[in-house]
């Protein structure tokens, strides 16, 4: 283990923006996976897919992730290695880093659509993962609502002039990764928080209906986010989200 801070490890020069898959964004942040996935990304924009790694290289990769020591780092490597996402040969001393199509493969994904990820932004890229799939949910919602009717379009956009926002609940996320309610709403915040969506917060809407019949009304609209105010039942809307990143159908490289 070798301790990074004050030895002057240099920063990786790093490659012009790319293309990341969404289903190994959501595959990623399922499994609990983004540091071993940023690691990853540095090493598939450091090389063009074939190199060797030397202790140096591991103190500069801790370097450009923000680490103390290349403790994580090897770790990182070892996690790698066993899903086949790194292939390595002792007798050469070459690593393997496959490409996105070989991961999709290994791991059975085939959504086309796809993140253009800066990788300056590597420090920050499980917050770009997030985005990315709230940014993919929202262009879900976009392309539905296109699909509509003319009338039911401009009924449902003020001037019938279309959103860039469309409402995302905490649960929906908390679902699709198999998380938390807590903790899929503090992806929300991170991915807001680094600049890659952005959140209208929406109010609260009356039922009408007295606290009494909580069970009765829960019971016939289990999806509602319900909330108490003044003895009466109110619905938490869900947030709407709007995206900073560009999406794009990827071709297979």
């Amino acid at each position: 283990m070798t301790n990074i801070q004050n030895k002057g490890y240099k920063l990786l020069k790093l490659e012009p923006a790319f293309n990341i898959p969404i289903d190994l964004c959501i595959y990623t942040l399922k499994n609990k996976l983004s540091r071993s996935f940023q690691l990853y990304i540095l090493l598939k924009i450091s090389c063009s897919g074939k190199r060797t790694i030397t202790q140096n290289d591991r103190n500069n990769f801790a370097n450009n992730l923000d680490l103390k020591t290349t403790k994580t780092i090897n770790n990182h490597f070892k996690k790698l290695q066993l899903l086949n996402w790194i292939g390595f040969n002792p007798k050469s001393g070459y690593y393997f880093i496959r490409g996105f199509d070989k991961v999709k493969e290994i791991q059975n994904l085939n959504y086309r659509t796809a993140a253009e990820f800066d990788p300056k932004e590597i420090k920050n890229l499980k917050a770009f993962i997030i985005g990315a799939l709230i940014g993919y949910l929202v262009n879900s919602q976009k392309k539905r609502e296109r699909l509509e009717p003319k009338k039911a379009r401009k009924h449902r956009s003020k001037h019938g002039r279309p959103s860039s926002f469309f409402p995302i609940s905490s649960e929906v996320l908390a679902n699709i990764l198999n998380v938390s309610h807590v903790t899929a709403l503090k992806y929300m915040t991170l991915a807001k928080k680094a600049g890659y969506i952005r959140i209208k917060k929406n109010n609260l809407e009356a039922t009408g209906i007295h606290v009494k019949h909580y069970q009765a009304y829960k019971k016939t609209f289990p999806e509602y986010n319900l909330r108490i105010k003044n003895n009466q039942l109110w619905i938490q809307k869900a947030n709407k989200f709007a995206s900073n990143i560009h999406l794009k159908t990827r071709k297979k490289q």
